[in-house]
């Protein structure tokens, strides 16, 4: 009788691979069933009914323009004093400041109107209205201003009345000829925080008289209180009474964003934004000349300006273009230039 022990041996070798193939076939049935539970979640998740949504319309042309203004930086309100300031002679260099967007001008007063003559106190002067009167009626809306723009007549009575009525409450000034810093028929009450720009020239005839230069320029500082440390004072040999046009447009800019900046930390003079003013007058190659004064805790510094540049009777030195551009850091490096200049 033939042996079996070959064919069961066959058998139990074939059920023993299959046994030990049996637990593998198991491990991927149960990652079959995984897969496939995975993919009837997300079908189901796809067969059910669509959520709600909400949907935000899109803005209108005017609500993107209303956030775009809010967005930027509101323009600076300029108030000018009409009478004495040019609004006539350089209306055209108010009206194309205002087209920027940096600053809004608006005019207070007429020239030539009823009220546009001296108070009683001076020679040839005449009882309200006049100029000290208008000062009183138009002190509240001065009050609102970023910035006061005065000349003439108007630095020399409108202003004085105003400190007198509001002190150093009062926005910083743009004071076209310096008529505060004069010797005047009334005392000037001058705010020791009172931030004011005086623009002079020495082609001025009409307040220059017959000083020289130095004595001009000196006799304008003497009139500012020593108490008072906000005070800039630019002379500009070229400079008529009226402030030429082209000149005018030129340097307001610089002179409101000095007032307004002096004005918001009062206690230091605003370097960066003189220096921007003296790197505008350098720019013209010599076609302005003078000198950009300012107060600091150690008294008045003074820094030339133009081609020629000139510290008064000092002496003369030229200087080439954008040699001395950015010195501008401290009051003493300010000395130091000046002495350099002078030599």
């Amino acid at each position: 009788m033939p042996s079996l022990l070959p064919a069961y041996s066959s058998i139990y070798s074939g059920i023993a691979k299959a046994l030990e193939a049996f637990p593998e076939r198991h491990e991927e049935r149960s990652s079959h069933k995984v897969r496939v539970a995975l993919a009837q979640r997300r079908l189901a998740k796809d067969t059910q009914a669509p959520r709600t949504v909400k949907t935000v319309a899109s803005p209108t042309s005017a609500a993107v323009s209303a956030m775009k203004s809010k967005q930027r930086p509101s323009r600076k309100r300029i108030i000018v004093i009409a009478p004495g300031a040019g609004t006539r002679a350089n209306g055209q260099v108010y009206a194309d400041l205002c087209q920027g967007e940096s600053f809004k001008i608006e005019v207070l007063g007429h020239s030539c109107a009823i009220y546009d003559r001296y108070p009683e106190s001076w020679q040839h002067g005449a009882p309200a209205p006049n100029l000290s009167s208008f000062a009183l009626e138009v002190a509240g809306d001065a009050m609102l201003a970023d910035c006061l723009v005065l000349g003439s007549r108007g630095g020399q009575v409108v202003l004085p009345k105003l400190w007198e009525a509001v002190g150093s409450a009062l926005p910083p000034a743009v004071v076209i000829n310096g008529g505060c810093a004069m010797n005047l028929p009334e005392a000037i009450c001058w705010p020791s925080e009172a931030v004011t720009f005086l623009l002079i020239g020495g082609c001025d005839h009409l307040f220059r008289s017959n000083m020289t230069p130095e004595e001009y320029m000196v006799g304008t500082q003497q009139c500012v209180p020593a108490t008072n440390q906000s005070t800039a004072l630019l002379y500009i040999n070229e400079m008529e009474h009226m402030p030429q046009s082209h000149l005018f447009a030129l340097i307001l800019p610089h002179l409101l964003r000095i007032c307004m900046a002096w004005k918001r930390r009062v206690e230091m003079a605003p370097l960066r934004e003189l220096q921007c003013l003296l790197t505008e007058l350098n720019s013209c190659r010599g076609e302005w000349t003078g000198c950009l004064s300012f107060t600091t805790g150690a008294g008045w510094t003074d820094v030339p300006f133009g081609n020629q540049r000139t510290l008064l009777s000092q002496g003369t030195c030229k200087v080439e273009y954008g040699q001395r551009q950015g010195w501008i850091h401290s009051p003493t490096q300010c000395k130091a230039a000046v002495g350099a200049f002078s030599n």
